[in-house]
């Protein structure tokens, strides 16, 4: 499923996964184009995550083309539990703020694949 997220209000953490357990069926973009937040991140909060076609690089995005993280960007997962078997692709562009770090792994979250980072453009 898609994310997008242009809520000019402020919200915590943004998350591309599930909460606890679960997993999503097919690929997971989240796409933020305005709005306030303290933390994206493209997977889960303490959910795993396998795609369903490991390998393949066009699985697993989190794209920023506006709006303002007050902390960091992540492409992969919260928490040990959050592993993410696959790969990410992190692009902030611009018109964004991130006033922390991007990051495309996790936050103390493994990510199994390959990591690709883009800022600007």
């Amino acid at each position: 499923g898609v994310l997008h997220s242009t809520d000019q209000g402020g919200l915590g953490a943004v998350f591309g996964c599930n909460n606890r357990n679960g997993s999503p069926q097919g690929k997971v973009t989240v796409d933020v184009t305005g709005g306030e937040m303290e933390y994206i991140y493209g997977g889960g909060n303490a959910a795993p995550y396998t795609v369903p076609t490991p390998n393949s690089f066009d699985v697993f995005h989190v794209h920023m083309s506006g709006g303002l993280v007050h902390k960091h960007v992540f492409g992969g997962g919260l928490g040990a539990n959050a592993v993410l078997t696959g790969n990410t692709e992190v692009k902030v562009t611009g018109g964004s703020v991130v006033d922390g770090n991007v990051y495309g792994g996790g936050h103390g979250a493994v990510v199994t694949g390959d990591t690709h980072v883009v800022i600007g453009e």
